[in-house]
């Protein structure tokens, strides 16, 4: 009954990855059988007193990744759906809403790019105005510069 459960669920589960991640993300099952015990024994290899409940299922977890890694996934069943007319349905699904990830990234980065072309044209326009400030104040200070010294001289 227990498997036929994990199976379900599994199907179940490789349908909303498809929906979600697209066809690429696989769905395996791997035999957990021990891992519980085997968890059970590293934590006790390490503190015999250690009180274990809560922990059991993260370690065996572990334990399962480490089977998996190890054995390079070789003895895993692959989840396959199987309703072929989902599998397309949802693949479109997925590559069309790719297509409108990718189009509004462009159009984000185009937005983006205008903010920063308008910013430096603001920028180089506030530069010309203060230049030319400069340039008119320096005019007008030449005349008013010798009035400026005579008058320090005068108070020296």
């Amino acid at each position: 009954k227990q498997t036929t459960l994990t199976r379900i669920f599994a199907n179940e589960l490789a349908v909303q990855v498809l929906q979600t991640l697209g066809p690429h993300v696989p769905i395996y099952l791997w035999d957990e059988r021990y891992t519980s015990k085997e968890a059970k024994a590293r934590a006790h290899t390490i503190d015999p007193t250690r009180y274990l409940y809560g922990t059991l299922d993260a370690e065996a977890a572990c334990i399962i990744l480490e089977h998996y890694y190890n054995d390079h996934g070789k003895g895993a069943e692959r989840v396959v759906v199987p309703d072929e007319e989902i599998v397309q349905t949802y693949t479109k699904q997925w590559e069309l809403e790719q297509q409108k990830e990718r189009e509004r990234l462009v159009s984000e980065q185009a937005e983006r790019e205008d903010r920063i072309r308008a910013r430096k044209e603001a920028i180089e326009r506030d530069r010309q105005l203060l230049l030319e400030k400069q340039q008119l104040q320096q005019q007008q200070g030449t005349s008013n510069s010798s009035k400026k010294k005579k008058k320090k001289k005068r108070k020296k």
